[in-house]
């Protein structure tokens, strides 16, 4: 090989260095324009979660506390129900019970008078 064709080889291969830094380049051009794009994404998600934060705590959270107090206020009623009519069949039992006894021992004195 000639010193002139290896001189255009060597030119040859820098053309060619060139062109896939060139690439390389473009594509490094084209990762930081995504990466600001992602960059701007994730500011913008940031935003949306603070606000998210803010209507949780400044809504949600209090709606949910009076919510579960007016649970605690209705399980409170319905026990104050239930314990009033458990009163109420204890004395009906209560009552059936000593009439049952009344009217036992009453055949039983019929049964000794025959």
């Amino acid at each position: 090989m000639t010193d002139r064709e290896l001189l255009e080889k060597i030119l040859e291969e820098i053309g060619d260095i060139k062109t896939r830094t060139g690439n390389l380049e473009d594509g490094m051009e084209k990762l930081g324009t995504e990466v600001q794009g992602i960059k701007a994404e994730i500011k913008e998600m940031k935003k949306d979660v603070l606000e998210v934060k803010v209507v949780q705590e400044v809504k949600v959270l209090p709606g949910l506390s009076l919510l579960a107090e007016g649970h605690e206020n209705i399980v409170e009623h319905i026990q104050e129900k239930i314990d009033a009519r458990a009163d109420k069949l204890q004395d009906s039992i209560d009552v059936l019970s000593i009439a049952v006894k009344y009217h036992s021992e009453d055949i039983q004195e019929l049964k000794k008078a025959q």
